[in-house]
């Protein structure tokens, strides 16, 4: 499973959407970033998180920018 989150310069997490895997027929919300302090991204979710709530995913985990990946806080 995939998260896309819209996260600020320090890779806090502001909102997110699991984006899901294989064949999908509906249309998913994706958050768009609308200032330069923030960004869009998605990540893969570590099997360790794999079944957390998205709120305590985002409340859980930062965005690590020079790795690109998701980090618990």
């Amino acid at each position: 499973m995939k998260l896309t989150a819209l996260y600020d310069a320090e890779g806090t997490i502001i909102a997110g959407v699991f984006q899901p895997t294989g064949q999908y027929d509906r249309p998913v919300p994706v958050p768009v970033a609308s200032d330069r302090n923030s960004s869009v991204g998605t990540f893969d979710i570590p099997a360790s998180a794999s079944k957390l709530s998205l709120e305590d995913l985002c409340l859980s985990f930062r965005v690590d920018h020079a790795s690109k990946s998701l980090l618990a806080r």
